[in-house]
């Protein structure tokens, strides 16, 4: 699997514009040289059963090592 086909979206928590970036280009644009930007999660479009009544998915958060904002469901 290569990485554009692993990696679905990019959650900006400090850059010019926060929010979700669907692609790398578009996260880009909010980060690249802004200082002091936060750019750590991802996610990788996974659900089982996607698009049926029945579909199951998890969420994970990561912002650093032992930070309690974690989170893995």
């Amino acid at each position: 699997m290569t990485k554009s086909s692993t990696i679905g979206y990019y959650a900006v928590q400090i850059g010019r514009k926060s929010g979700i970036c669907i692609n790398w280009e578009e996260c880009k644009e909010q980060i690249h040289r802004y200082p002091a930007n936060i750019l750590k999660v991802w996610t990788d479009r996974y659900c089982e059963n996607n698009g049926k009544k029945n579909a199951l998915a998890s969420i994970g958060v990561f912002f650093d090592n032992n930070d309690p904002r974690n989170l893995s469901e």
